[in-house]
């Protein structure tokens, strides 16, 4: 294993740790043609009281089955965070308000009968929380070889460069996976904790090439992380505007919540 990599995993497992991460998106699945959403008023109508009182943000994810009309039926909540407040039972009354549009709906067809929705409340002033559930989140571009006194600069030693120095970007990727795409690659992941890390190089038409797998991955988890990121595809900045495009990025997959949730989604 290449010392920069040693370094850069170090690095990117401390934030991850630490909860350094991008807003995520609300992840409607962009398989659905939803007819209609929550809005923000159906948000703050369900929005936990306890949660509003102490200004906690939180999610849940309900799995459902789709009727012929698109209504969402018999939902079930697979994960709920913190789960000291009643977000699972706020989404399932959400989950009355969606509707998807019936055309795209085949009650006997699995990958048209069925919706898994993140469902994220964010409580202003405060972080968001954290999105390490969905495979392939939380990444971050790399600029390489920054002097020592730049803003953020983190060490990235590698044997020919000891001394170098780089800084960590978060992205929003410009096509990713949603939960239910991200469930066949991680079938068969055998990693219920600690925290793996791919690093890849964004090729000139924006998709991840030369990926290496790092820390303490197994077989099946590296397989499943490679299967994830090609499913990616990089945007042409970062958030803080900084270039991708070239460069490398680096994907924490945190095993403690990726597995365990896409267990509990798993159907017969």
């Amino acid at each position: 294993m290449a010392r920069s990599t040693i370094f850069i995993v170090a690095t990117v497992v401390a934030l991850v740790s630490g909860h350094a991460h991008a807003d995520p998106k609300s992840n409607w699945p962009k398989g659905s043609d939803w007819l209609h959403k929550p809005t923000g008023q159906d948000m703050a109508k369900y929005y936990p009281e306890k949660a509003q009182r102490d200004a906690q943000p939180g999610r849940a994810i309900i799995d459902c089955d789709v009727t012929a009309k698109g209504l969402l039926d018999n939902c079930r909540v697979v994960d709920e965070f913190p789960a000291s407040y009643p977000f699972g039972e706020a989404a399932l009354k959400l989950g009355r308000i969606f509707r998807i549009d019936p055309k795209t709906v085949d009650v006997n067809d699995p990958t048209r009968n069925r919706v898994i929705v993140p469902i994220i409340f964010n409580a202003i002033g405060k972080p968001p929380p954290p999105s390490g559930f969905l495979a392939g989140s939380d990444a971050l571009a790399l600029t390489l070889g920054v002097l020592p006194k730049t803003k953020n600069a983190v060490p990235c030693a590698t044997a020919e460069k000891p001394d170098q120095f780089c800084t960590l970007h978060a992205l929003e990727w410009e096509e990713s996976p949603w939960l239910a795409q991200t469930l066949p690659a991680l079938d068969g992941v055998d990693m219920t904790s600690g925290i793996s890390v791919l690093q890849c190089r964004v090729s000139a038409e924006r998709r991840l090439t030369q990926c290496v797998a790092t820390g303490d991955s197994t077989p099946a988890g590296r397989k499943a992380m490679l299967a994830v990121a090609d499913m990616m595809v990089a945007p042409v900045k970062a958030l803080d505007g900084a270039p991708v495009g070239g460069g490398l990025v680096v994907i924490p997959f945190d095993w403690s919540k990726i597995t365990p949730l896409a267990r509990a989604l798993k159907r017969p």
